[in-house]
Formats: C-alpha cells, structure tokens, sequence
C-alpha cells in the first residue's frame, strides 16, 4: 500500500489537493462507511483550475489516471469524519447543477468542469436531507519568471517569483509548493504561504521551515497556486469548508544542502538543588510557529490548578533477632508515619487562581502588548459549552479547581481524547471554532499541577509546581493548524513549609504562592521566552510571517 506523508498526520484521502495522503485502496475502503446524516460529516468543496501535466508523475496523477486532463478544472467534493478517523460516502446523488458528480473512492466525489461560472453543488441524502453551497473561481495566476528567469531553485538563497495577475483581481491568497518524493509516493508540498503582489521574495531562510520533509532536489516542478477560503458553513451538514484554487506550475532545477528545523526546543534552569527550577518551552518551525507581534487579542480558554498526594502514608518494618538460654527471638517492629499538607479552605486555591491569572494576563500586556477578553463571553461561547468539565473539588488527599469555571481544551481523560479524534479540516477544529466565534487570535490553556514530595523524614512538606502552558493560534491557509505560539512547562521544587507554620496552623493569605514559588515560576518562564524569541529571530519567523502582508 502507497501512500504520501503529509505534513499534518492526514489518514483522510484529499484528492487533488498537493501535499495531501495517499491511502491503499484496501485500507481506504476500510476506513470509508457510507450514512445519510449529514450532521456527522465534514464536507470540502474545491474547485481547481489548470491541473498541473502528468509529467510532474505525482501519486495525484496516478490515482486520477485518466481522469486527470491536463490544464483542465476539477470540481471536487469529498466527506470525512468530524468525529473519528475515516471517510465517508453518501448515501445519496451529490448534483454539480444538472450533472451528478461521480464517485471516484474513499469518500471523494469529482468531475471535469468546462465552464469557469459558478459550480453549484447540492447535496440530497435518502434520509430526504439537503444542503446547497456554491464555490466561485478565484482569478488565474501566471508565473512571469522564477529568479529572474534562470528557472534554478537555491535552498540557500532567496526565491524570487514574478507574476502576471489579472487586472483588479481580488484575491491575494497565494502558495508555492515543491515536488517530494517519500516512501515510493511523490507529492506536492508547501513550501511557502505569502500575499500575492507582482514579485515575492521567499526568504532562504523559509525553506528551512517547511511544514514536510525536504523536497527532491535536481530537475522537478514548481506550482503555485492562488486561493480563496470561504468562512466555514454548519447547519444542516456538520461543517463544510469551500475553496477555489488556481495553479501555474513551471519546470525548475532544485541546489543546495537544506538544514531543516522542525522546532525550537528551549531548556534553561535556575537555582540548585531544592532551589531549582526547569523551563522547558518547544514551538513548531515558522510554518504552524506563529509570532506573537501576529496577535492583538488573545482568550484564556482553561485555567487550573490540580494538587495530589496531599496526605501520603509509609511503613517501614524492622526486624531483630536475640539469642540467650538456647532461643532466638525475633521481634518486628512496624512503623506508620503519615504526611499531611494543611487542608486549606477553597479561598487560598481562588486566591492562587486569581493571582495566576493575573500573572498570565500581566505577562501577555507587558511583553506583548496582548490584550485578554473577558472570561464571561469565552464561558458563554457556544463551542466553549462542548469542552471537557474540569472537576471542582478539594480533599484532605486532592485538590481541583478551575479558574472561574473554565473548562479544559485539551482533552485529559480517555472517553474525551477518544471524542475529540477527528478526520475534519483545519478550520473545523475546536482551536480554530473558538478562535473564530471569540474573535481573538490566539487561545491560552494554562494548567498548574502541585504533588507533595516525600524524599525522607527530614525532608519538609512542601508542594512540587508544574506549570504547564499553551498558547495556539488559527491555521496557516486551509491545511495546517492550529499554529502554536508556544508551548510548554515550568517545573521545580517548593518552598518548604516552616516548623512554625506547620504547628501554629494558621497561614498567611498568600500561603499558597510562596509554596509553589509563584513569582520564580513566572520569571523564569519570561527567561525561556527571551531565548525562545531569540531562535525565532535566527530562524526568520518574522520574515516568514510578514510575506502574508
């Protein structure tokens, strides 16, 4: 069975469409099962002009076989799963105005379209459901020349593309793609994600940060493409995403040695011994590694703190033996001790989650001049109600507590990490929803998980802080995402607890703070970030960014 890595992990057959899985038709068929409900499904429409020739010999050209004309248009629908991974076929005709598009395999339906107006599609199901959209062509694209003429591709020099666009022509969305050859499979893939205008300049540096593996080098193809997006319909069907695309292509000569990164890993400690702290922050290349000059206004979606092991219990059994008057005794003697954190009321947990908010919404304004929406409308937003709960409750043994009620984005128990396994498009996913129903640019999940540490008896009761943060962003074009500002966590021992403390039991309002080191966790995560930003800068996000200007 063949099949082409992408650059996200698609099991999902998108025909047509560069850098996109191939699957074996025996695996494909299995993981295709036909329905009539269309609230299940997660449909894309595409229209595609100018089909690139069949020299390129892609796997695209060889599953179409003869179905692939080149410098032809292609409608193109197909169906996946929003929940689970597969396909699906449509129990059902799919109509392109008179005409009904055919069925080619794992869950895509396509034709040849000789007039370039505006495709109808229609969707009848036998369950008498029906849902209509349109997808209109985008306006050609020309390449005028690739490096001022030469046709020879430098990973270690910049790209320089000049087109010839139509006059007054609207739609700026534009991408460059590079032949890669993987596992027997060949395929386009993006190289480069940019605002059309008369002559772009791809920096070298973006070839480094290509969202695949590295392309073939030698004699190959280049296509570029111009796109327009549709805001994603729901109602009657799950979700449906429209796109028109246009391609030029053009034969090229690839050089050079590429030192492909794939992510910034960040790693710095401060202190020693029962004093250290580790931050550890990781962030995917320029290509789904976003910026934060790129965002105004950001939500903080999840907020919580979670402490175990408060109150811990050991054995520890000694054995002797004695000898006189002929005998051997043998006592054991058995000791329990136990370790008790202060049982705290719910105010000092509030208390810890207002000043970690506090923390987050300070570093977020004084860095990056982000500004955080109230939590009232991210709690009232619809896509918000489908998150995992985050439990309340608190114990002598453990302690949960979420910030004003907010839920969990990632999903943390098994039955929700099975749920939220989904075949849909980037835009469909809970990142992107939420992104777009709170109108932000960005989501911030941040999770505080505190244990009591037990080494030995004269150790002091403490509690370990992990600090743990996400900050993700909507998807870069149509196929990947969600982008990552950063991600990561903040880890360490606590302050111990004085004797004092401990006997007196009565505790200062900002117990909690202290213990897990508050303040130190957010310094040295403001540390981690000045390197991370520092990378970012070395590896040219900010270039790369700034080509969708």
């Amino acid at each position: 069975m063949k099949r082409v890595v992408s650059g996200i992990a698609c099991a999902v057959l998108l025909v047509l469409l560069p850098g996109c899985a191939q699957i074996g038709s025996v695996v494909g068929n299995l993981m295709t099962q036909k329905t009539s409900n269309l609230g299940d499904v997660a449909m894309q429409v595409r229209l595609i002009q100018n089909l690139y020739p069949k020299e390129a010999a892609t796997t695209e050209v060889s599953y179409a076989s003869d179905k692939w004309v080149p410098g032809s248009n292609s409608l193109v629908v197909n169906f996946t799963k929003r929940q689970g991974i597969g396909m699906y076929t449509i129990d059902g005709v799919i109509k392109n105005g008179a005409d009904t598009l055919p069925y080619w395999s794992n869950g895509v339906y396509a034709r040849t379209v000789s007039d370039l107006g505006p495709q109808p599609v229609e969707v009848v199901t036998s369950s008498g459901q029906t849902f209509k959209t349109t997808v209109t062509p985008v306006e050609p694209i020309k390449i005028k020349s690739v490096n001022g003429g030469t046709g020879t591709i430098d990973f270690n020099k910049d790209l320089v593309l000049e087109f010839e666009h139509p006059k007054g022509a609207k739609n700026t969305e534009g991408k460059a793609y590079l032949i890669l050859d993987v596992m027997g499979t060949t395929s386009f893939v993006e190289i480069a994600s940019f605002r059309l205008k008369d002559k772009v300049t791809i920096p070298a540096v973006a070839f480094r940060n290509i969202p695949n593996l590295k392309p073939r080098t030698g004699p190959t193809w280049l296509l570029v493409e111009r796109f327009k997006v549709e805001p994603v319909q729901r109602g009657v069907v799950g979700a449906c995403q429209v796109i028109s695309v246009a391609w030029d292509h053009a034969q090229v000569t690839v050089t050079g040695e590429l030192d492909k990164v794939d992510f910034i890993n960040t790693k710095i400690e401060s202190g020693e011994d029962d004093k250290k702290l580790v931050a550890e922050l990781s962030k995917p290349n320029a290509y789904t590694g976003k910026p934060f000059s790129t965002a105004k206004k950001m939500a903080l979606v999840s907020l919580s703190v979670r402490a175990t092991k408060l109150m811990q219990t050991r054995t520890s059994t000694n054995t002797t033996k004695t000898y006189g008057g002929g005998y051997v005794t043998t006592t054991t003697t058995t000791t329990t001790s136990t370790r008790k954190f202060p049982t705290l009321p719910d105010a000092y947990w509030d208390k810890l989650l207002d000043n970690l908010y506090k923390d987050v919404s300070g570093l977020m304004k004084k860095r990056y001049n982000i500004e955080l929406i109230p939590m009232e409308k991210v709690l009232a937003s619809k896509t918000y109600q489908d998150l995992e709960e985050i439990k309340d409750e608190a114990s002598v043994v453990e302690v949960s507590k979420s910030y004003k009620g907010t839920k969990s984005l990632i999903p943390t128990s098994l039955s929700s990490m099975i749920s939220s396994v989904s075949s849909t498009f980037a835009a469909d996913r809970t990142d992107a929803r939420l992104i777009e129903e709170l109108d932000v640019d960005g989501l911030i999940s941040v999770t505080l998980d505190l244990e009591m540490p037990w080494f030995d008896e004269a150790a002091k009761a403490t509690l370990a802080p992990r600090l743990a943060i996400r900050i993700s962003g909507e998807p870069n074009g149509y196929l990947y995402g969600p982008t990552i500002y950063t991600q990561g966590v903040v880890y360490g021992m606590g302050d111990p607890i004085s004797d004092a403390i401990m006997e007196s039991g009565s505790f200062p309002g900002e117990f909690l703070e202290g213990v897990v080191r508050l303040k130190d966790l957010n310094t040295l995560l403001n540390k981690a970030l000045d390197e991370q930003a520092a990378r970012e800068k070395e590896l040219g996000y900010q270039e790369i960014w700034n080509l969708r200007k």
